[in-house]
C-alpha cells in the first residue's frame, strides 16, 4: 500500500477544520489501506464509516462487475473509503442521509480532495473524490462536468454512493435500481449503471429491508 512519504500533516489539513491530532492519525492510516482507515473514522463518526464501508463493498463489487483489475478495484475501494472525508473536515457538519445541512455545493467533496493532496498515491484518490458528486450531464457538483471530463473511476463511486444511500434509507434494491436505470444517461453513464443494477438485484438484502410484494 503507498501512500505518504512519511505521516505528516501538510498544508491542506491544517486548512481544514480537521484536528491536527486526527489529521496525523489519518496520515498513519492512510499507509495501511481501506481498513486502517474505516477504523479510524469509525471511531470518529459511526455514521460516516457505515455509510463509507457500504459505499466502499458495493463499488468493489461493481467493479468486479465491470472486469476491471485488481489494481484499480483497490484504488476505487480506497476512495470509496474516504469519498465524504471533508465532512469531517468541514467548518459545518454535514448530514450523510442529505437531510438538513446537505452539503449541496460540494464544499465537502471539494475539501476532502483537498486534504488528501497532501498525499501521494498510486491512484486518482483525490480526483475520485472530488468528483463523485458529478453528473455526465453537467448538472452534478462542484464542477458541473461531463461527460469524458469524469474519471471512469469516479463514476463507479458515485453511483456506488447514490445506491447506498439509498438502501441505506430502506429503498428496496429493485426500487434503487429502477431509480439508477432512469439517472443512467444523465448521471452515471448505462455501463456502470448496467454493472451496478446487476450487482444490486443479486445482492442478498439488508436487516430490515423488504422487497414489496408483485402486484
Amino acid at each position: 500500500m503507498a501512500s505518504t512519504e512519511a505521516p505528516r500533516v501538510g498544508p491542506a489539513l491544517r486548512r481544514s477544520a480537521m484536528s491536527v491530532q486526527f489529521g496525523t492519525r489519518l496520515c498513519t492510516a492512510l499507509q495501511f489501506g481501506p481498513q486502517a482507515v474505516d477504523d479510524l473514522i469509525r471511531a470518529q463518526d459511526v455514521a460516516l464509516a457505515d455509510h463509507h464501508r457500504a459505499v466502499a463493498d458495493l463499488a468493489v463489487a461493481v467493479g468486479r462487475e465491470l472486469g476491471l483489475s485488481g489494481d484499480a478495484v483497490t484504488g476505487i475501494e480506497l476512495a470509496s473509503t474516504i469519498h465524504d472525508i471533508g465532512v469531517i473536515g468541514s467548518p459545518r457538519r454535514l448530514d450523510i442521509e442529505h437531510g438538513d445541512g446537505w452539503d449541496a455545493s460540494g464544499e465537502h467533496a471539494s475539501l476532502g480532495a483537498t486534504i488528501v493532496d497532501d498525499f501521494r498515491f498510486p491512484w486518482p484518490i483525490g480526483t475520485m473524490i472530488l468528483q463523485h458528486h458529478e453528473h455526465t450531464d453537467g448538472s452534478g457538483f462542484p464542477g458541473g462536468l461531463r461527460q469524458q471530463e469524469i474519471l471512469f473511476d469516479s463514476r463507479v463511486v458515485a453511483v456506488a454512493d447514490a445506491a447506498a444511500t439509498m438502501t441505506a434509507r430502506g429503498i428496496p434494491p429493485t426500487a434503487a435500481a429502477r431509480r439508477l436505470a432512469a439517472d443512467c444517461v444523465s448521471h452515471y453513464g448505462t455501463d456502470v449503471v448496467a454493472a451496478c443494477i446487476a450487482v444490486l438485484v443479486h445482492r442478498p438484502l439488508p436487516d430490515g429491508v423488504a422487497e414489496p410484494l408483485a402486484s
